[in-house]
């Protein structure tokens, strides 16, 4: 997941659609907790 950003916003013609969903469906619920948290503590 690590770069994945750089590669959205920088090379969004050469971005792999298989491999963006592939890391929302597997990376994303893993590390949602942690968003969740992190968004919680700016809305206190």
């Amino acid at each position: 997941m690590a770069g994945l950003r750089d590669v959205v916003i920088h090379d969004y013609d050469e971005l792999d659609f298989d491999i963006l969903w592939n890391v929302i469906q597997v990376n994303l619920p893993d590390i949602l907790p942690q968003i969740q948290l992190i968004f919680n503590s700016l809305n206190d």
